[in-house]
């Protein structure tokens, strides 16, 4: 299991074919699940997307602080 700053956790279910997401602070729906599971190919696309969207906002940050001087 992976735990991200004790936020999201990120398991295998028990026969570790499928991925399963858990945020901490959801909430159980009404047949107490709480978490995510995708399939392998499916869980590829949001990880995929989520590093694009994290090296977005290290070049808007390293954008940023580059124009700042005299600090």
């Amino acid at each position: 299991m992976g735990k991200v700053a004790g936020h999201l956790e990120a398991s295998l279910t028990c026969n570790s074919r499928s991925v399963v997401l858990k945020q901490l602070d959801w909430r159980p729906d009404r047949n107490g699940a709480a978490r995510i599971v995708l399939s392998p190919r499916h869980a590829r696309y949001p990880a995929s997307l989520l590093m694009m969207k994290a090296e977005d906002a290290e070049e808007a940050d390293e954008s940023l602080n580059s124009g700042i001087t005299g600090l």
